[in-house]
């Protein structure tokens, strides 16, 4: 298992698509979307191999733009 690391947005472009992710997170909470189990959002970050995909253990309605995690795809 690999450690957590807290990363920060590499350009204004990822900080945008944070704040737009957090967002759909929202709506979803209030459109009841996230009940259930293994509900994610998750989006590419544009020019990129990473996406931005919700942590495990907060609801929709808590998620923030800082709280999404970074992922790579070259390390699947």
């Amino acid at each position: 298992m690999t450690e957590t690391q807290v990363v920060k947005a590499r350009d204004a472009a990822e900080w945008d698509l944070r704040c737009e992710m957090a967002a759909t997170f929202r709506l979803g909470a209030r459109w009841q979307w996230n009940e259930g189990i293994g509900n994610h959002n998750s989006a590419m970050i544009p020019g990129t191999e990473y996406y931005l995909i919700n942590p495990r253990g907060l609801i929709f309605d808590e998620i923030r733009a800082s709280d999404l995690l970074v992922c790579d795809l070259k390390a699947m």
